[in-house]
């Protein structure tokens, strides 16, 4: 390997290291595990306590969404940081797997160079996990993620966003105090 990326590459696994034990530093981690029938441990979303020590937004774009079944839509979750320089995104998305799939989660323009540090979609049980982090935080707004949804049987959906969280590099603890979570309609072509 080429000396000239070696200290790159040491201080962005060192970054994302750091970052993802910020995420997973509070008492209740994101995630528990579960025992199914097969006694095999199963990761399954646990509450994260919300308290906000910060002033930044997290909103799903466009709030309303429609698709006929069978049809994939695209949404952004869009970050409003105010003054918070934000590093790290962890997204937890819930909705009805009866009425939608989520069929890709890749990273926005909020951040320059992110790291995935999780991604989990759920369909099954309608969750998805998707956390990522950068070195170069950021106190603008931008899209953190874009989600591609899939129509899967007519009806409605909430998407929601209530336990995603952010750090920040210059707080210790959440630094989201509002999230705006959206709906999607899906009809028959």
């Amino acid at each position: 390997m080429d000396n000239k990326w070696l200290l790159p590459l040491v201080l962005v696994v060192a970054v994302a290291s750091g970052v993802l034990a910020v995420l997973l530093s509070s008492n209740s981690l994101p995630f528990k595990l579960n025992q199914n029938t097969k006694n095999t441990p199963v990761l399954s979303p646990s509450p994260i306590p919300q308290k906000s020590v910060g002033t930044a937004k997290l909103l799903l774009v466009p709030q309303t969404l429609a698709v006929d079944i069978g049809s994939i839509t695209t949404a952004d979750i869009q970050m409003d940081a105010q003054s918070e320089e934000v590093s790290a995104v962890d997204i937890r998305l819930s909705f009805d797997p009866k009425v939608v799939s989520i069929k890709e989660i890749s990273p926005g323009d909020f951040f320059a160079g992110a790291t995935e540090l999780d991604k989990q979609i759920d369909n099954k049980n309608g969750n998805a996990v998707y956390i990522l982090g950068t070195l170069q935080a950021r106190a603008n707004s931008g899209s953190v993620a874009t989600i591609k949804l899939k129509g899967i049987g007519k009806g409605e959906s909430k998407i929601e966003l209530k336990e995603s969280r952010a750090t920040s590099i210059n707080k210790d603890g959440n630094v989201i105090v509002e999230v705006i979570s959206g709906t999607i309609k899906v009809k028959e072509q």
